[in-house]
């Protein structure tokens, strides 16, 4: 196990959870595999450590990296690694593997990932590496056609066309992540071994990161919403029911109660 990832901060109730969001480092699965795991933490810092509802976002196997996220600075949710009995894992370096930073990047967009996507747009424009900049019309959406690609918009864009991102913030692409022109704008692109060599690869990563934190905590944050109103639809309708059985079951000894139909009432539009 690496020295590194050992020591990394856990989380008290479950010591075998690593805090990626409170990590620094990166680290190669030697061999096992480890499970990732979303928390939404409460939005009122008051209420202590209230019991949330671990949201898996997939499993890094032997060969795949992943990296602490502290420099992203505070998150809106707390990602945890829990390593599966028997996992190796090594310290590694951002330009490790075969194509150098190749598995780096794929880390970056698992996070971007991490929330699904929505459709992706039918005229999706494929901007190649290397060709520095590219002009995108109002309305028009564009990805990256192989690889990961950074960048930062003249004008504001929305992420996957749902999350806005104001005009000189930094940005990833590749082919299942895309921006959307709210207006006329230009995209300044660069490959992240031309950022790496700038001295710029860990800033403008701690800004991806932080937006793919953000965007991941709007979705739990909308399924658990969602969730919660469900469960109080399902309640209503199994007290209407409870109430429903009850009236015909006590009409036939009290003749003065109002009938109900029960034709009416045989199904309820909430299971």
């Amino acid at each position: 196990m690496s020295d590194s990832f050992a020591a990394a901060p856990r989380l008290p109730a479950v010591p075998r959870a690593v805090r990626l969001t409170a990590a620094h480092g990166l680290w190669r699965v030697q061999s096992g595999a480890v499970d990732l795991f979303a928390v939404p933490l409460p939005a009122d810092p008051g209420q202590g450590d209230v019991p949330s509802a671990w949201h898996p976002l997939g499993r890094v196997e032997a060969g795949g990296v992943l990296g602490g996220l502290l420099s992203a600075g505070t998150a809106p949710v707390e990602i945890l690694a829990v390593p599966l009995d028997g996992t190796v894992l090594q310290d590694a370096a951002l330009d490790d593997g075969a194509r150098p930073f190749a598995d780096y990047e794929r880390w970056i967009e698992r996070l971007l990932t991490a929330a699904a996507p929505p459709l992706r747009p039918r005229d999706l424009s494929a901007l190649p590496q290397g060709i520095g900049a590219a002009d995108l019309p109002a309305g028009a959406s564009a990805c990256a056609d192989e690889g990961l690609v950074w960048l930062v918009a003249s004008a504001p864009v929305r992420l996957f066309g749902d999350m806005p991102v104001a005009a000189g913030a930094p940005l990833a692409l590749s082919a299942d992540i895309w921006v959307q022109a709210e207006a006329p704008v230009t995209l300044h692109l660069a490959r992240t071994p031309d950022l790496a060599a700038a001295g710029r690869l860990e800033t403008t990563a701690a800004h991806v990161i932080a937006q793919a934190l953000e965007r991941l905590s709007r979705h739990l944050a909308q399924q658990e919403s969602g969730a919660r109103d469900m469960a109080i639809r399902r309640e209503a309708a199994a007290a209407r029911r409870a109430a429903t059985a009850t009236q015909l079951l006590a009409a036939p000894l009290h003749p003065h109660l109002a009938r109900v139909d029960a034709a009416a009432t045989a199904t309820d539009p909430v299971a």
